[in-house]
């Protein structure tokens, strides 16, 4: 019996991020002396996807779209990469989810605290400007 052959998984790479002030700036470890710098984590994003895909010394496993990025902010601050972190589990999670409103609202009262652009809150937290906007905030 011959084995099904398995279908191509995207490219996946982690990305370290870091804040100056300068703006965002990312390194691709898998990527050698990949380092990119954009004002927003949008403009990030795109930056680092567009460098992959064109940087010679790319790994020499063939690039499979969508390309996913796992982000590493841990050098941002422990709240900081707990609130992406809390992004990524919302993004998981179906939006209805009732708990889901609640860890929006935690999340942006650390990101209003770290003084984060709207723009950059709504990356980060996998939901869009307007919604972070309409958000309440909740402190402990």
């Amino acid at each position: 019996m011959d084995a099904e052959p398995l279908e191509p998984k995207p490219s996946r790479f982690r990305v370290v991020v870091d804040l100056t002030g300068e703006g965002w700036t990312a390194t691709v470890p898998e990527v050698p002396g990949m380092t990119v710098t954009a004002p927003d984590l949008i403009e990030l994003d795109r930056t680092v996807r567009g460098g992959i895909r064109l940087h010679d010394g790319a790994p020499a496993v063939q690039i499979i779209e969508p390309i996913q990025l796992d982000y590493d902010y841990a050098q941002l601050g422990e709240g900081i990469a707990k609130v992406a972190d809390v992004g990524r589990r919302v993004r998981e999670h179906i939006e209805a989810d009732a708990g889901t409103n609640v860890l929006l609202r935690v999340a942006k009262a650390v990101l209003l605290d770290a003084q984060m652009p709207v723009e950059d809150m709504a990356h980060l937290l996998g939901i869009s400007q307007a919604h972070v906007a309409e958000l309440g905030v909740i402190r402990d």
